[in-house]
């Protein structure tokens, strides 16, 4: 069975990046940073997805973004 500190540490990573990333960024732990340069003919490119992270940039969005999950 899981301690109570456990089951709170497991319900971190269940939670999407993006609101993850809202909570981190409203207690000024983390911030938007400017936006990659991305090539909008790429394998994976979402032109009508924007990341927060990434100061509201084209091409993905936050949920998927593996820049603020290696910032996580």
């Amino acid at each position: 069975m899981l301690k109570s500190r456990d089951r709170k540490e497991n319900s971190l990573h269940w939670e999407r990046h993006s609101s993850l990333f809202q909570k981190l960024r409203k207690i000024r732990v983390i911030g938007s940073i400017p936006p990659h340069r991305l090539n909008p003919t790429a394998l994976g490119f979402q032109a009508n997805e924007r990341c927060e992270y990434h100061s509201g940039a084209t091409g993905h969005n936050t949920d998927n973004c593996w820049t603020l999950k290696g910032a996580i």
